[in-house]
């Protein structure tokens, strides 16, 4: 089974599946996909005995978009086939490169994969540049224009638009004097049978003649009164920008702790209205008592009164009992109050984090996609940073793979 490049999860799926099982899956798909055509497939789950499966379906092709991977839940009855379609991509596009894919389901608990290859059918694209020595001419100077391809003999149409206006077709490679000032507008199209069409543009300028630029020194420019104080005017901009970025963290985490703090005294004065209440009872109960008590010696000859005296000073005790007790109780409950609420907060800021990381984990492949291989990485840097600030009962096996998947992609040289 080829599992070239296919996401991280299934290769360690294949690692841990056993030989036998009492699930298998199946998938039904076509071979090859073309221009327009949606790409889906069909998988079958089949259990011998009825039970609860999480499973993933998804698609790893090397240079396509990455599909976010979603852990389902299904409930297989014995020996009754559990038949679902993944689609990929709803419609193969122009600008998709031909490439070989596979198609996965892989069942978490017990370990099992199932996979099959397919190919993406369409024109591939090739490398072509325009040749330009240089952006900027001066005028009645000879430029020119030449363009270099990966496949040979490519059928290359261009057009220039002058400053003025006017369109002239070339036929690459030429030369032209510049003779209009301004700028051009140079558009050339290339196309070759069984490729995709590559258009470039590029625009040059001319100018009257070559600009006299006197050199200046860098002590020549430090003796300058002006460029002292436009040092002084940056450094304290970056500083004001310091500090104001130290001033929103610090107030955002002020904020948060303001927060948890307004609704622990919430929670505090909620149990102490309960604390109260409890407390009076018992009052109301001991004074209704001990003036029962009270009233009953008074009947009682001198002899017994003592005994009356006695009963009193226990059931006195048995209330301060009572109401140390309900303390223990509202302290035991603010104490354990206080500890979900932290916990709660907790995982709000965790899931808000995991929120994140997935929108990062999207801007980044968006990135990728578009060839912006810099702000990948610096997004990526950002992932990690976060992903390790998640605590450990936050932390998934899914999430921790598309990281890995995302970070396998930017190191791979295109």
């Amino acid at each position: 089974m080829k599992t070239k490049n296919i996401i991280s999860m299934f290769l360690i799926l294949i690692a841990l599946a056993p030989v036998l099982s009492a699930i298998s899956i199946t998938i039904d798909m076509e071979e090859s996909f073309g221009l327009g055509e949606e790409i889906s497939f069909t998988y079958t789950i089949v259990s011998e005995s009825s039970q609860e499966i999480q499973y993933i379906a998804s698609v790893n092709c090397p240079n396509a978009p990455l599909p976010l991977l979603e852990i389902k839940t299904a409930n297989l009855e014995a020996n009754v086939p559990f038949t679902k379609t993944y689609i990929y991509m709803s419609s193969v596009s122009e600008n998709i490169e031909p490439q070989t894919c596979e198609a996965g389901v892989g069942i978490l608990s017990p370990e099992i994969l199932e996979s099959k290859s397919f190919t993406i059918e369409t024109n591939p694209s090739f490398e072509f540049n325009i040749i330009l020595d240089k952006k900027i001419f001066v005028k009645n100077e000879d430029i020119y224009l030449d363009y270099t391809s990966e496949v040979s003999e490519p059928i290359i149409t261009a057009s220039l638009i002058y400053p003025n206006g006017k369109s002239e077709s070339l036929i690459l490679p030429t030369s032209i004097k510049a003779e209009q000032l301004g700028t051009y507008n140079l558009e050339v199209t290339a196309s070759k049978g069984g490729h995709k069409t590559v258009t470039k543009k590029i625009q040059f300028g001319v100018i009257k003649e070559e600009a006299d630029i006197p050199y200046t020194s860098v002590r020549d420019i430090g003796d300058k009164k002006d460029f002292g104080k436009y040092i002084i005017f940056v450094l304290a901009g970056i500083i004001f920008i310091l500090i104001v970025f130290v001033f929103i963290k610090i107030f955002r985490i002020l904020k948060k702790r303001r927060k948890l703090t307004k609704k622990k005294l919430g929670l505090q004065k909620e149990l102490k209205k309960g604390l109260k209440k409890k407390e009076k009872g018992i009052e109301k109960k001991e004074r209704k008592l001990i003036g029962r008590l009270f009233h009953r010696k008074k009947k009682l000859v001198f002899g017994k009164k003592k005994e009356v005296d006695e009963k009193i000073k226990q059931e006195k005790k048995a209330f301060v009992r009572e109401k140390v007790g309900v303390r223990k109780e509202f302290s035991g409950r603010l104490k354990k109050e206080g500890e979900m609420l932290k916990k709660k907060e907790e995982k709000k800021i965790g899931g808000e984090k995991i929120g994140e990381i997935r929108r990062l984990l999207s801007k980044g492949r968006r990135q990728l996609s578009l060839g912006n291989k810099w702000g990948a990485k610096h997004t990526y840097r950002k992932l990690r940073r976060l992903h390790a600030s998640l605590k450990h009962g936050e932390k998934s096996r899914e999430l921790y793979n598309q990281i890995l998947i995302f970070h396998r992609r930017l190191g791979k040289k295109n």
